[in-house]
């Protein structure tokens, strides 16, 4: 009697507690809004069928007979950076880690779906400047080496720009472009004349890794008494004469040698391409789109002139601030010298990437990530992009000659990414010391569902971004000659890109 009242007892117990689990579960997978709720839990192994059923994600009735689908993309990389060493393609097995074993669950879900094997195209992490030359002799040469693409951008411009080389997206029956799982900003700006080419979401997670975020040091804002940054930009506060006030609160001459320097504590750390970067997270564009969906230079502006005022007042204080393309004497400073000078509460705040947050979760101190400042009060949204350097685009070589099982496989890994790994990514990045930070769960959300995107960023017309360079190393605002000597090559390179996309 004893043992079967103890076993009463266990049910009991256990009846309600897997009961909470389950719900628990379908709220942390519930990702079909696009947003990741700020409850998502580390172990979604087991997203619930009514998750699925209430998705638009609709598979087709297919066996593919165990074909090898092959993806071209990053290969894992043991290096400097924790985020390049996943393969957002592929993972061979589970390892424990949230991410990774998210790729894994995602690729045998579609893999048993549809009855097909995923494989890795494997490219290297550190000649991603090679990348297009490797895809585009594959293709040239008639050979079906690959079945997509997860292509880096900086790749992007001669993938795009070699006739022939790739599939228009929109063509392609089993591929719904609307579906929330595909970043539909993308869709809606990297098209010319209504043809689409590459495309990224959740499939990418090199996306996410690669948006732009400033991180705050939450130590120096309560030794300092700062205002509460998540509450500014809830508020719609967070612009760059806040973040300005907050640097000159926090920068010091700590060695006492009367100059604000590499050895002292500085407001923001940042570098030559954060001007740029600023500008378009501030809602300027470089190209516009004229009715028949054809890009337009939109050129040097009175607002554009002002705006960089605004930010480069800020970033090149130097008597409050530090810029880390000015440091020398290091292999990379970014890894070498910024991150620890961050983690060591010598900065405010440090403007990078996503991909840096991983190598920053055993830090001491408390560290938070906001968005991109609004360029004034009177901005509408906070924006956000990614760097072309690491954010992948999704596209289709015309070598493949099955267009339609390619549409549907991705449709399903789009949305199984957006089912396990979404939610992983999260996990990691805002998790600290075994301490879920909530209010940046809520920056994430803000920051992944604004980004913004320019076709003159990813085709690189006559090296448009050089102008915005030059203006921040030097210091000087000289945008209106700048966009003056370029602007008949940038013209003529839009031009042809119009041309070859008419064809």
């Amino acid at each position: 009697m004893k043992r079967i009242f103890l076993i009463l007892l266990i049910f009991a117990v256990a009846a309600p507690a897997l009961a909470c689990s389950k719900q628990s579960g379908a709220e942390n997978t519930d990702v079909s809004s696009g947003n990741i709720s700020t409850d998502a839990a580390a172990d979604n192994s087991n997203a619930p069928d009514e998750a699925a059923e209430e998705s638009p994600f609709k598979p087709i009735e297919a066996d593919y007979e165990g074909h090898n689908f092959k993806v071209a993309g990053f290969d894992s990389y043991a290096g400097m950076w924790i985020a390049v060493s996943y393969s957002e393609a592929y993972a061979e097995e589970e390892t424990g880690d949230p991410i990774n074993d998210a790729i894994y669950r995602r690729n045998r879900t579609v893999e048993e779906l549809y009855n097909i094997e995923i494989s890795l195209f494997p490219l290297s992490y550190s000649d991603r400047e090679g990348w297009a030359a490797i895809l585009l002799r594959t293709i040239a040469a008639g050979d079906y080496a690959f079945d997509a693409g997860l292509v880096v951008g900086s790749s992007m411009p001669r993938m795009l720009t070699t006739p022939n080389a790739l599939i228009e997206l929109k063509s392609i029956p089993t591929l719904d472009l609307n579906n929330p799982w595909w970043d539909r900003s993308s869709v809606r700006e990297l098209s010319i004349a209504n043809r689409l080419y590459a495309v990224t979401g959740d499939i990418s997670l090199y996306g996410a890794f690669g948006t732009i975020v400033v991180y705050i040091n939450k130590y120096l804002v309560q030794e300092h008494g700062l205002e509460e940054p998540y509450q500014l930009v809830r508020d719609g506060n967070w612009t760059w004469n806040k973040l300005y006030d907050m640097c000159k609160a926090v920068a010091a001459d700590l060695n006492g040698d009367g100059i604000i320097n590499k050895n002292d504590r500085v407001g923001i750390m940042a570098e030559s391409g954060s001007l740029l970067n600023s500008l378009r997270a501030g809602g300027l564009r470089l190209t516009t789109k004229d009715g028949g969906d054809l890009p337009v230079l939109a050129g040097n502006s009175e607002r554009m002139s002002g705006a960089i005022d605004t930010v480069l007042g800020v970033l090149r204080d130097k008597d409050v601030n530090l810029s880390i393309s000015d440091i020398t004497g290091y292999g990379n400073p970014y890894f070498e010298f910024a991150l620890p000078k961050f983690r060591d509460n010598e900065a405010l705040f440090y403007y990078n990437q996503m991909t840096v947050g991983l190598n920053l979760r055993e830090m001491e101190a408390d560290f938070g990530i906001l968005p991109a400042p609004k360029l004034d009060a009177g901005q509408k949204d906070y924006g956000s992009i990614a760097s072309e350097a690491f954010l992948t685009y999704m596209c289709i070589p015309s070598t493949n000659p099955d267009p339609e099982r390619a549409g549907a496989i991705l449709e399903a890994m789009g949305y199984n990414s957006q089912r396990f790994i979404t939610p992983a990514f999260y996990d990691v990045t805002v998790t600290h010391k075994l301490t879920r930070d909530e209010g940046s769960v809520e920056m994430l959300n803000i920051i992944l569902s604004n980004r913004v995107y320019d076709l003159a960023t990813i085709y690189g017309w006559g090296n448009i971004a050089d102008i915005f360079g030059d203006i921040y190393n030097k210091n000087n605002n000289n945008v209106a000659a700048g966009f003056e000597k370029r602007e008949p090559a940038i013209n003529a390179a839009i031009e042809k890109t119009i041309e070859e996309a008419l064809k």
